[in-house]
C-alpha cells in the first residue's frame, strides 16, 4: 500500500467518525501531494459541506468532476450542492 492510499483510508476513517474540519484538513494534505487525486476532492467537497462551507464545497466538487469527468456520482453530489 502506497502512502497516498493509507492517507486516504486514515482520512476516511476520521471523515467516518464524522470530524469534518480535521477530515477536511487531512484531505487538503492529500491533495496538496496529489492534486489529480480527484476521490480527496469529493471528501473534501463533503466536509465542507457539512461545515456549511457551501462555496468551497462546490469548488471542491466541481475540481473532482473536472478530473473524473465521467463520474457521475460527482456530477450528482455537485448538483445536490446547489440546493443546499
Amino acid at each position: 500500500m502506497n502512502r497516498i492510499t493509507r492517507k486516504m483510508d486514515e482520512a476516511k476513517q476520521i471523515y467516518a467518525q464524522r470530524q469534518f474540519d480535521a477530515a477536511a484538513q487531512a484531505f487538503q494534505k492529500i491533495i496538496a501531494e496529489a492534486p489529480a487525486n480527484s476521490v480527496a476532492w469529493y471528501f473534501l467537497a463533503g466536509c465542507q459541506q457539512q461545515l456549511r462551507r457551501l462555496d468551497d464545497a462546490v469548488a471542491s466538487a466541481r475540481q473532482a468532476c473536472a478530473l473524473e469527468s465521467r463520474n457521475a456520482a460527482y456530477w450528482l453530489y455537485a448538483s445536490n450542492l446547489y440546493q443546499d
